[in-house]
């Protein structure tokens, strides 16, 4: 049983639209990550799923139940919606206490004074913030305001998460650590959650899979590694990872995962792998990783599948565990990224190397 169906749901405000015709399944007990850059529309989707937003068309259902149709005019109101929420700001209420706050919800659906307190209890051992439970907010850091939130999401078992960019007012070090709690409290409990972000590192390490969105589209879902390894828009190959793309042409066609012949921007011929058809002479976008190609200061002798080019160093910088690069070669700029080597001053003279699995071609503009 799906645990969310979005169906060609959009959202109109006057003559803006903010989503456009977004389809998305999430399974069952599924984590599955909607990222993009800000005002992409999905913060607007996580809202309709919340039902704080209508759809102008399409509809939702959380597990088998209709819960939105803008077609239709249905729309149950968000506490009948069986959700818990985790927003941004925290939202606790700063006259309750701890346990008060994880009990809200409980309260609002008249659970037993026993049953309350042990569920308020153990939502709370869960983020291990069981013995804050008589402080204020204002008594508490950031991620412990946070965590009292997610425990109040949970506390009443329901049937889907939706998280809106939870982690954006913590610093660097706690939203890796929290990253993994909510990973692990999600599995523990078995929830479908559908988590808003416009970081790609917090997508790629916690999600099952990814739906990325720009100006309202949603432009590409799947699992993280295959998202980065198989991109099939110049916007997600530009959003995901630190990529490099040049506007170049085919010179044969080329069926979805075939290897494409691109005429670079000053000429050069290179071999690719396709991530969708591409027909001959069409103007094509060839991304390729900057961790992906290879630097040498000397010409490579041995015969290998490796496209060899030489170049120029334009600028170097150090990161501690890699230097970054800037090369001129091809009639573009690359960034290169490698190991901490012997660096290669501006001027440099610089061999490049690139495999056609690593030179990826895309079709669509």
């Amino acid at each position: 049983m799906p645990g969310l169906t979005l169906s060609h749901i959009s959202k109109k405000y006057d003559d803006v639209t903010a989503v456009a015709d977004v389809d998305l399944d999430v399974a069952d007990g599924e984590f599955v990550a909607l990222l993009g850059p800000s005002g992409c529309g999905k913060s607007t989707t996580l809202r309709m799923v919340a039902g704080f937003e209508a759809p102008t068309t399409g509809s939702v259902r959380i597990g088998d139940r209709l819960v939105s149709s803008g077609d239709d005019g249905i729309s149950v109101p968000s506490n009948r919606r069986d959700i818990g929420l985790v927003f941004q700001s925290y939202a606790l209420w700063p006259h309750m206490t701890v346990g008060k706050n994880v009990g809200y919800g409980l309260r609002t659906r008249k659970v037993s004074k026993d049953e309350l307190a042990s569920r308020v209890r153990e939502a709370l051992d869960l983020v291990h913030m069981a013995d804050y439970i008589d402080r204020y907010p204002s008594e508490l850091s950031g991620g412990q305001q946070q965590r009292v939130a997610l425990a109040r999401a949970v506390a009443y078992n329901p049937s889907l998460l939706l998280l809106d960019e939870p982690l954006s007012n913590l610093d660097a070090k706690l939203r890796e650590r929290m990253r993994l709690d909510i990973c692990e409290l999600q599995q523990r409990l078995g929830l479908t959650a559908l988590y808003v972000t416009h970081d790609q590192a917090e997508a790629m390490s916690m999600s099952d899979r990814i739906a990325l969105m720009c100006d309202g589209v949603l432009h590409q879902v799947g699992a993280p590694e295959d998202v980065y390894a198989n991109p099939r828009t110049p916007f997600v190959a530009r959003f995901i990872g630190t990529s490099n793309l040049i506007d170049c042409r085919a010179q044969d066609e080329a069926a979805e995962g075939g290897r494409p012949h691109v005429k670079m921007p000053d000429g050069t011929v290179l071999i690719g792998r396709a991530t969708t058809t591409i027909a001959l002479n069409q103007a094509v976008v060839a991304c390729v990783r900057a961790e992906s190609i290879r630097v040498s200061t000397d010409e490579p002798t041995t015969q290998t599948e490796t496209q060899w080019h030489r170049g120029t160093v334009s600028k170097s910088s150090f990161f501690g565990d890699t230097r970054e690069y800037l090369v001129e070669v091809f009639g573009s700029t690359l960034q290169v990224r490698t190991s901490v080597g012997r660096a290669l001053p501006p001027g440099a003279e610089a061999w490049l190397g690139i495999d056609p699995d690593d030179l990826i071609v895309i079709g669509s503009k």
